[in-house]
């Protein structure tokens, strides 16, 4: 059960958390922002304005025999950032929607970018002050039994180009520049030189999914870094095995019969929007999102565990989510590739199909000693994504239907 104590007056605190738990529940979320407690940089109140004391609201709870999982983060709200924060030069892009909390379609708005000096040094400060109140009152001594993060915000910021380190966190991939020329038939003399937004569009030119691939990799990197910069602070050492920092999770989605490739497509709770990196979107974004989108709305596959599984994916698929349908075919699942297999891994290294192919009412069939009863199916011809694309829908959607 959520409550919001910074839109509840302190002296209803009481009333309303009694109200809660004679409704039956037993634990509330609570969510503490930065922005509320330190509206003037330097200075955090938990103590002197009403609506801010922490400690009271946290004793009240535990009265009212509650208990009390914390987020802390950037959730949608109008004090989630410091006000003093918003001028600063540099600004992360990101879609509204995730902001605002609310739909938006795909419009990106700029926040404070994360690795700002100012930014890490306010943020960490103030969890250090949050984590001395969490320890005070932490289980079973309190009523704090889980404390939870929300970087949902910055997981889909598109302008990382701004963050000094996209350019060593990019060679921490690939080591040498020469190797990222070598898979995207490219110049670059050095790693900044790709780590800028016009550098950038030139390999979502040259081969979009990988260049989706690789910044959405930097992404995660460098927001584990920040996450590491969390767990070495002092005060989070006292309480981090009640801390949960969570995180992205690997670039394939598994819904009701599709397993979908999603690294041309940025995911927002149940929307789809495509990628737009530095504000820059290719078709192949674009036709990724239209297709999870009709998919979504048209495709009428429910069914949470199907012995069949359609896989919609190009050319190319991470190592990771090979690996994950290999496992999958062990299960004695079938798996159909209505876009044909897929070829190379985000190192452009080729997989290989060790199986017995036959040809069976327009489709091929592949079966191979490693899976057991499991077969893989092609749609013969594979549906290909040209001009007339779009067109075609349609018939993935009657495909999948046939499948299932």
């Amino acid at each position: 059960m959520k409550f919001d104590y910074l839109d509840e007056a302190p002296s209803q605190w009481g009333e309303c958390l009694a109200k809660i738990r004679q409704a039956g529940h037993a634990c509330i979320e609570l969510t503490v922002l930065w922005g509320a407690h330190e509206q003037t940089r330097g200075i955090r109140d938990f103590t002197k304005s009403s609506r801010l004391r922490l400690e009271k609201l946290f004793k009240e709870v535990q009265q009212k025999g509650l208990s009390l999982e914390l987020t802390l983060g950037f959730p949608p709200h109008n004090e989630t950032f410091p006000s003093w924060l918003m001028g600063e030069k540099r600004q992360a892009l990101v879609p509204l929607s995730l902001k605002e909390g609310r739909p938006q379609g795909a419009l990106l708005t700029w926040i404070p970018f994360l690795s700002e000096e100012n930014f890490q040094e306010g943020f960490l400060g103030f969890l250090s002050d949050v984590f001395t109140f969490v320890d005070l009152y932490r289980f079973p001594q309190g009523p704090i039994k889980r404390v939870l993060f929300d970087f949902a915000v910055y997981e889909a910021n598109v302008n990382h180009f701004e963050d000094a380190d996209f350019g060593r966190a990019l060679e921490e991939r690939y080591l040498s520049i020469d190797r990222l020329n070598a898979n995207y038939q490219t110049l670059f003399k050095n790693f900044q030189s790709v780590a800028s937004k016009q550098g950038f569009k030139v390999l979502c030119d040259k081969r979009p999914w990988l260049a989706a691939y690789d910044y959405k990799w930097v992404r995660n990197r460098l927001l584990s870094q920040f996450r590491e910069c969390i767990a070495r602070l002092e005060r989070t050492q006292a309480v981090l095995d009640l801390v949960e920092m969570g995180g992205n999770g690997n670039t394939g989605t598994y819904a009701g019969g599709v397993i979908a490739d999603t690294t041309l497509v940025e995911r927002i709770g149940n929307a789809v929007l495509p990628l737009a990196i530095g504000g820059y979107v290719t078709s192949a974004s674009i036709r990724a999102c239209r297709l999870l989108e009709f998919l979504h709305h048209y495709a009428g596959i429910t069914s949470p565990a199907p012995s069949v599984q359609a896989v919609l994916c190009g050319r190319y698929l991470s190592r990771k989510d090979f690996d994950s349908l290999m496992e999958t075919l062990k299960t004695g699942v079938e798996l159909h590739f209505p876009f044909g297999l897929p070829q190379y891994d985000e190192h452009l290294s080729c997989y290989e199909w060790h199986a017995a192919r036959k040809e069976a009412q327009g489709l091929k069939r592949m079966i191979s000693d490693k899976w057991g009863k499991s077969a893989i199916w092609i749609s013969d011809p594979a549906l290909q994504e040209d001009d007339s694309f779009f067109h075609k829908l349609e018939n993935v959607r009657s495909y999948l239907m046939a499948r299932h």
